[in-house]
Parts: structure tokens; C-alpha cells; sequence
């Protein structure tokens, strides 16, 4: 399948995510890059599947879904985030511009919750685009008047003055 949202739309061949998704029991479950398309363009072949079988996977687990696209609507880029069906969601948000402008390319998911905003991202390599979403993060983090739980692929997020934090499983620690 195209892309890792075909690890949870193909039945056939999801096991292990699936195997995953049971044993570690997530709350909230971000998946950059998942190649999800819009749901509505018939044009993509088997790709155009994606959103309802992952919407199945979701509800039959106890999880909504909330997906980001390329303006397109075509299986590129984009973010997808399941968050379980009793925690609230209270705003979802697809840009991090003050005017909730959503990103054209699908990068950026906010996920609202008491306290919380669960900002999912799927980062570019491209130095200058990269640097700019960085740019973006930091001055989203400030302006929220919530707790942000950076979700994404950390290897394009690291910055040089160490002004984003990692949070690992033995402990916190800045990106270098």
C-alpha cells in the first residue's frame, strides 16, 4: 500500500499495526505523512479507500479520527491523528497562521483538548520551508494558552539554538 496510512486502511495487512496500536493502549496516535488523500477524489485508485477504511479501523477501536490533506486532495503529505473517543476535543485546527489560515500542504493538524493542544506536523526537508515552519511552532507555542505536545517527525525539527525540547521516554531533552 501507498504510504503508512495503507498500514491501517489495507485489512489484509494491518496486523501490526494493529498489534501496536492494542499493546501500547494510546490515547492519542499521530501519523505524519500518511499519504491519506481528501476522501473524495475517485481518481486516485486504490489510495481513495484510505479515509474510509481508516475511519472503520478508528471507530471499531474506540478512536476519532482527524486527518489533514494537500490542497490537492491528493495522497500526499498531510498528518493524521486517532484520539480516543472519551477524551474531548474541544478545536481542530489545520494551520498555525493567527488567521487559522489551514497549511496547503496538509502539515499541520491542532488538536484541542481540556489543556492540551496535540499539534501534529509532518516537517519538510527543504531548508528554507522547514525553517519557516519551525519559526511557526515557536510562535504558536507562545501565543497558546495551552500545554503543546509537539507530535511529528522529529528528524527535520531540530533546532540549532535548542529552543524545542524532545520529550523521550528516559527523560527530556533539547534537540542539537
Amino acid at each position: 500500500p501507498q504510504g503508512c496510512g495503507g498500514l491501517v486502511a489495507d485489512e489484509k495487512n494491518n496486523s501490526r499495526f494493529d498489534e501496536f496500536m492494542h499493546t501500547e493502549k494510546l490515547d492519542v496516535f499521530t501519523m505524519p505523512e500518511p499519504q491519506v488523500p481528501a476522501g473524495r477524489a475517485r481518481r486516485l485508485g486504490h489510495t481513495s479507500r484510505y479515509h474510509t477504511m481508516i475511519n472503520k479501523y478508528a471507530s471499531n477501536n474506540g478512536y476519532t479520527v482527524f486527518t489533514t490533506h494537500h490542497h490537492s486532495g491528493r495522497a500526499t503529505h498531510g498528518v493524521l491523528m486517532m484520539v480516543k473517543e472519551d477524551i474531548q476535543v474541544t478545536k481542530v485546527e489545520r494551520g498555525l497562521d493567527e488567521g487559522h489560515d489551514e497549511q496547503w500542504e496538509g502539515r499541520v493538524l491542532a488538536v484541542y483538548t481540556e489543556g492540551i493542544c496535540f499539534l501534529g506536523l509532518y516537517m519538510p526537508h527543504a531548508t528554507a520551508a522547514r525553517d519557516l515552519l519551525r519559526d511557526q511552532i515557536k510562535a504558536f507555542i507562545k501565543r497558546c494558552d495551552k500545554k503543546v505536545i509537539l507530535m511529528t517527525d522529529i528528524n527535520s525539527l531540530a533546532t540549532e539554538d535548542k529552543s524545542i525540547t524532545v520529550v523521550h521516554p528516559k527523560g527530556n531533552y533539547p534537540l542539537v
